[in-house]
């Protein structure tokens, strides 16, 4: 866990020109932070959860994905073009007009994702719920991205 902190301190340091993370530090490092309680919270959890038969982790789990969509849907419309946070498909960092609107989407996926994570695990429900929502909400921007850049840009053939 200190070592993942490490490298995304050290991340946007060393990101090229043209892609920094300058103009959204508040929002990188209220991400950063929310990762690093996460991954704590599933430490503690799993270290609890083994020290007393009958507790589940798996009880708690959901809930906590559910809750970190939620934030990170909600900050990731703010970040710039880079190469290490959002949706770093071919066709997102080839243009900062498909870059914004996938990730404008995104964030809306992640926190509507993330509020049905956290209200399926409160109701016990089936697990293939969430597992949809999630599936749904990483899947999507992908395709969204190409069919995006298909249509602003397309595909031009070589005549290699």
């Amino acid at each position: 866990m200190v070592v993942i902190t490490a490298v995304l301190l050290v991340l946007p340091v060393i990101s090229p020109r043209g892609f920094r993370l300058d103009n959204a530090k508040k929002a990188y490092d209220i991400v950063l932070f929310s990762i690093t309680v996460f991954m704590t919270v599933i430490m503690v959890l799993s270290f609890t959860t083994a020290m007393k038969p009958g507790q589940e982790m798996g009880d708690y789990i959901p809930a906590l994905v559910g809750g970190l969509l939620v934030l990170l849907g909600n900050y990731l419309g703010k970040f710039p073009k880079n190469f290490f946070i959002g949706i770093r498909t071919p066709w997102t960092l080839a243009s900062d007009s498909i870059w914004n609107q996938t990730h404008h989407m995104t964030g809306w996926l992640f926190m509507t994702a993330g509020l049905v994570v956290i209200f399926s695990s409160l109701f016990d429900a089936a697990t293939w719920v969430f597992m949809s929502a999630i599936g749904i909400a990483a899947l999507t921007p992908v395709v969204y991205s190409f069919w995006l850049y298909r249509r602003e840009i397309g595909f031009k053939q070589s005549n290699d």
